[in-house]
């Protein structure tokens, strides 16, 4: 059996790197899942699957921090892996925000560490070997995991308001008639699919979502006029899903139109929020609505230095959420 090669070294010790802290792995594994509707008829089997967002990506990393081990020639620095480059991976992990993983297949993800074990043996003392957990951060949602997000709430009206439209347009002509002279050319929720296509992409939401959203508003004026003029109580469920979406549409703009104007910001030493404020150019209190954990800062008044900050784009736009 032939013995490995340094090509075979480097290619089985890959290179990790979290905001520019780089040490070789072992193993890491990647996984996420999506969250899927089923809509299920009586008279058939099985069901529609409905795609409805994409869960954050988790990441698992074994790395190792034994001096002297080969890895990526590029990645390596004079630095000794245990224990400067480990105490460096260690506090970056700690303090809890965001920064740019380099994931070793998927490139550049922004992450969040929200584990590490280390684990020291007695055979080795020239380091030790870590297992660090790993989350996607979509930093750009103020989301909150109780509320269902605007896009999903809307997705799902819309598709309950298309099937209500295609029963009622059966019954009445003229509704048939005002659907198919719709603006988007489409059904709402196959609209809201190409909103939902550019929902990661936060100049491209500026650019079409911004395009479709105002197209399905006045489809769905349009829509709501033609149900009231049928005076017919079976109109009635449609209607309101009319509404839902309109409120849901109101609430998507709002969202992206926040999204689009905010930036992150890392203090490099300790300030006060007002220096801070006039350092951002933008003011105390619209730093306490996108932080409120400064308003109890320790000292009070006090904001530490490496600590992640949000602050509006000076001069955007801002809509309350």
């Amino acid at each position: 059996m032939p013995f490995p090669t340094i090509e075979d070294a480097l290619v089985k010790t890959q290179v990790f790197a979290f905001d520019g802290i780089s040490f070789p792995i072992a193993t890491f594994g990647t996984d996420f899942n999506h969250d899927i509707a089923q809509h299920k008829r009586p008279d058939r089997d099985g069901a529609r699957l409905e795609h409805t967002g994409r869960n954050p990506i988790t990441l698992q990393v074994h790395g190792l921090f034994y001096n002297g081990l080969i890895f990526d020639i590029s990645a390596n620095t004079s630095d000794l892996l245990y224990p400067t480059v480990y105490k460096a991976a260690l506090l970056r992990c700690a303090d809890g925000t965001t920064g740019n993983v380099v994931h070793p297949e998927l490139g550049t993800l922004r992450m969040k560490c929200v584990s590490w074990k280390s684990v020291t043996t007695a055979e080795r003392r020239d380091g030790c070997a870590v297992d660090m957990s790993f989350v996607e951060d979509n930093e750009d949602s103020d989301g909150d995991l109780g509320t269902a997000s605007p896009l999903a709430f809307a997705t799902f009206s819309a598709t309950a308001l298309d099937a209500q439209l295609n029963a009622l347009s059966v019954k009445y002509q003229q509704l048939a008639r005002d659907l198919a002279n719709r603006k988007t050319g489409a059904s709402f929720a196959d609209t809201l699919r190409q909103v939902r296509g550019v929902s990661d992409q936060i100049g491209l939401i500026q650019k079409q979502g911004a395009a479709i959203i105002p197209g399905m508003q006045r489809d769905l004026q349009i829509t709501g006029e033609s149900l009231e003029r049928l005076k017919d109580t079976s109109t009635n469920t449609a209607k309101q899903l009319v509404e839902r979406l309109k409120a849901a549409l109101y609430q998507i703009q709002a969202t992206q139109l926040v999204t689009a104007s905010v930036l992150r910001y890392v203090v490099p030493v300790d300030q006060t929020l007002a220096s801070l404020s006039a350092a951002l150019k933008t003011t105390q209190s619209d730093l306490l609505r996108l932080n409120p954990a400064l308003a109890n800062t320790f000292p009070p008044g006090v904001i530490r230095a490496t600590t992640a900050v949000r602050y509006y784009v000076p001069g955007a736009s801002k809509v309350s959420t």
